[in-house]
């Protein structure tokens, strides 16, 4: 495993609730990442539209939409 957790390790948890706490655990990485590729990209390339109208894509591209 990625994480070095197995899903087995819980034995009293069922499989939703452990797939569930793995996607919330994940929300500040999906919405951290287009921050900090945004700051590079939009310093060296100073594109028209506003940060937040490619910040909102780059979250869409991250989520998977």
């Amino acid at each position: 495993m990625i994480d070095g957790c197995s899903p087995y390790r819980y034995v009293d948890c069922s499989a939703s609730a452990y797939f569930l706490g793995k996607c919330i655990a994940h929300i500040p990485l999906i919405l951290l990442s287009p921050a900090v590729y945004l700051t590079f990209y939009y310093t060296f390339s100073s594109p028209r539209a506003s940060v937040f109208s490619y910040y909102w894509v780059f979250v869409l591209i991250e989520v998977g939409l």
